[in-house]
């Protein structure tokens, strides 16, 4: 069995800025992983954490798109 590494500078983190709890988590799992900074993707997705609407699956895929 073969063993993959992720390189940490390949990942987004998605941060939802409605919820502070997303907000320590993400950036305890950047600091953790040894994410860059620059690999965090701030989005206001409301509380509900559910992207619900196409609209707002778009406006995160821009962002995440963004950060290419």
């Amino acid at each position: 069995m073969t063993s993959s590494v992720i390189d940490p500078t390949n990942v987004v983190i998605l941060m939802n800025s409605s919820d502070p709890e997303s907000l320590i988590l993400a950036e305890s799992y950047r600091s953790v992983r040894h994410i860059p900074e620059k690999n965090i993707v701030i989005c206001a997705l409301g509380k509900d954490r559910n992207l619900k609407s196409e609209a707002k699956i778009v406006e995160v895929q821009k962002k995440v798109l963004a950060k290419g």
